[in-house]
């Protein structure tokens, strides 16, 4: 399966061992951007190639952040909109964000990545 990883730049690091225990389970992790420039280098040609990637996954897992002590926002939000058009089973880790969380019956939650692996 393909899988997409929404999350806050910021936890790319953390996110590239997730990447090698899903891919050890037999998934590819299409999120390139885990290896990508700093954000500050970064142009719309890397912003094309998360939208592409986006499109080609099976899935995508957003990584969410406590809204009461994180900052909610950054492209992890535009990522999940783009899998919310298409239609894409969306995983959201960690605690519900907000209300658009909710708009797909079939978006399942978990609290840890360790949770999520076990039910792929």
């Amino acid at each position: 399966m393909k899988v997409y990883f929404a999350a806050r730049f910021e936890r790319r690091i953390e996110l590239v061992a997730y990447r090698t225990a899903l891919e050890t389970a037999g998934h590819t992790v299409t999120a390139s951007w885990l290896d990508a420039c700093d954000t500050d280098e970064c142009t719309a040609h890397e912003a094309q190639i998360d939208f592409d990637e986006v499109r080609a996954a099976d899935i995508l897992i957003f990584f969410a952040e406590d809204p009461k002590t994180a900052w909610p926002r950054g492209s992890r939000c535009v990522e999940y909109g783009v899998a919310l058009q298409m239609g894409k089973p969306i995983y959201v880790v960690g605690p519900r964000e907000n209300v658009f969380h909710l708009l797909l019956p079939d978006t399942a939650f978990f609290n840890s990545i360790d949770d999520l692996i076990g039910a792929l």
